[in-house]
């Protein structure tokens, strides 16, 4: 009994945050923005670290026995990493927004808890501002 107890409270935090945010959605998504910025400045600083490895490595290995018609067939064969089709392909965000619990739909708690957890960051940043 006390595990049911426990779940109701945590619904009842779950509504509390959104409805604390519920017509502050400005906050949110300005947090949001924010995160995005973060991850895409991280993935262009991952790319021009590898950039630079690639280049230090080019500059250790060329030797004075390859000629140019050796340097246009290495530079016309295109290389592709793990890493590189990785970044290629962003990843769509799974909650855009907060969801709420409706009484008719069975799963809408769990997707409620779901959208908090996954936008966790900016929840806890949007409260913040907002003096919660």
């Amino acid at each position: 009994m006390s595990k049911v107890a426990a779940i109701t409270a945590l619904l009842q935090k779950c509504k509390k945050i959104i409805n604390t945010l519920h017509f502050k959605t400005e906050l949110l998504e300005s947090e949001l923005l924010t995160t995005n910025d973060a991850i895409a400045a991280t993935e262009l600083l991952d790319k021009i670290s590898d950039i630079k490895a690639v280049l230090d490595a080019d500059e250790q290995t060329v030797s004075d026995d390859v000629d140019a018609e050796d340097m246009t067939a290495l530079s016309d064969a295109p290389e592709t990493s793990e890493s590189d089709q990785k970044h290629q392909q962003p990843m769509p965000r799974k909650f855009q927004r907060l969801q709420n619990e409706v009484r008719t739909c069975w799963n809408s708690s769990l997707h409620m808890i779901d959208s908090i957890l996954y936008l966790q960051a900016e929840v806890s940043n949007a409260l913040k501002r907002t003096g919660h």
